[in-house]
């Protein structure tokens, strides 16, 4: 049975050494099934997800803006690992419930709560304690 670090030698060989990682998923996605499509995906955590949403909101504060509408699945896009069988929509949408403040509100969510689809209104002239 191939292995993903299988796939990567057999592309470095066949494509001629040194490559772009864009090329190598190519190629991969080009000679491989389609369960390949989760090649080369990162899986971030809260942590990075808190991170990535404080920058968001910092940058709405320095651009002047009052608020900042922010999409979970735009979040997790950006951060890598979605969409794929190995996402971490729950742990990113957990996060950004978590980042409310009293001042902001939820657009936008499916009925579990926890989807690519949340919407966060964060007010970005409050002063954040995460």
């Amino acid at each position: 049975m191939f292995t993903q670090c299988d796939a990567i030698v057999d592309a470095y060989i066949k494509l001629g050494g040194t490559r772009s990682i864009e090329e190598i998923k190519e190629w991969v996605s080009q000679n491989y099934t389609e369960s390949w499509k989760d090649f080369g995906t990162t899986v971030p955590n809260a942590s990075q997800f808190r991170e990535e949403i404080k920058q968001l909101i910092n940058n709405a504060k320095a651009e002047g803006k009052t608020y900042i509408d922010i999409i979970s699945g735009e979040v997790h896009r950006k951060l890598g690992g979605y969409p794929s069988s190995n996402h971490r929509m729950a742990t990113c949408c957990e996060v950004m419930y978590s980042m409310m403040k009293p001042t902001d509100q939820v657009i936008y969510a499916i009925q579990k709560g926890k989807g690519a689809r949340l919407v966060i209104r964060y007010n970005s002239m409050c002063e954040m304690n995460f």
